[in-house]
């Protein structure tokens, strides 16, 4: 059983998620390609990296992602649409090869998906992928290789609020978090973690979390339903897994009243998220 319900992300935010992980994980050039008309890249580098292994390896690499839903429910059999996923994709590796959208054949291809993949299937994928690009070397990554990265990297976690709402939320904040932040913030988890599993992160989210990293203050401000405090309270969660402490104020006074909690930080949501010196 995966750690992180993988399932419960979209090919798209699957897609975001692997992503992120390489540019954290092995390089930050590498350049993410993805959504339609990647020419079979979702993710790609050409030059020197650190990959599969700690050693440098200098060549062309090619990220692909391939995302089955519900592959791993209960009784769910995603041997078959992986299979046929992944020949589709060999399939368009050989028209790439007749044209100019895939001159080079790449040196290292590696493929990530959600599900988890049993030693004979993982067989079948790459003797796929070898018939197609004979020369290159093939990696695959299953759901159980992408939970592993998710474990060794907290922030990307923090970074993807949906994969708050996977986890069991009071086990990781009683593993991550001080009991006394924890009891204060009570309340604003509760509310935040009820939202995180249907939040969608958008460019307000993320413009929002680079100012508060940067500045330590954010102020969100704009028309009514439009998002505001649903982004407010997911950054509040993501934080209070930073040892910061949520508070949601319903009115500007209320922060007035606030006592002081000298150098500790706070996140203030839904209309202000702060940090008191």
């Amino acid at each position: 059983m995966l750690r992180y319900d993988l399932d419960r992300l979209g090919w798209f935010e699957f897609e975001q998620l692997i992503q992120t992980l390489l540019k954290v994980q092995i390089g930050f050039g590498i350049e993410a390609w993805g959504g339609r008309g990647d020419w079979g890249r979702d993710a790609y580098f050409h030059g020197t990296l650190r990959y599969p292994t700690a050693e440098k390896n200098r060549g062309l690499f090619i990220f692909q992602c391939k995302f089955v839903e519900g592959a791993n429910a209960a009784g769910s059999k995603p041997e078959s649409a992986l299979l046929g996923s992944v020949q589709k994709e060999c399939d368009a590796i050989k028209k790439r090869a007749r044209g100019f959208h895939w001159k080079n054949e790449s040196t290292t291809y590696a493929l990530f998906t959600n599900a988890i993949v049993a030693a004979a299937v993982r067989e079948k994928i790459l003797e796929k992928i070898r018939t197609v690009i004979p020369d290159a070397a093939i990696h695959l990554h299953d759901g159980n290789d992408v939970c592993q990265w998710l474990i060794t990297i907290p922030e990307v976690v923090r970074a993807f609020p949906q994969l708050l709402s996977i986890r069991d939320l009071q086990e990781w904040f009683r593993e991550t978090v001080h009991s006394e932040i924890l009891s204060r913030s009570e309340t604003a988890i509760a509310l935040a973690s009820a939202q995180s599993r249907v939040f969608v992160p958008t460019h307000a989210y993320f413009q929002a979390r680079a100012k508060l990293a940067k500045h330590r203050f954010v102020v969100l401000e704009g028309p009514p339903e439009m998002g505001k405090t649903t982004i407010g309270r997911l950054i509040a969660l993501s934080q209070v897994a930073s040892g910061w402490e949520a508070l949601e104020c319903r009115d500007p006074a209320d922060v007035l009243k606030l006592p002081s909690r000298g150098d500790r930080e706070s996140a203030i949501s839904p209309y202000e998220l702060n940090c008191r010196r």
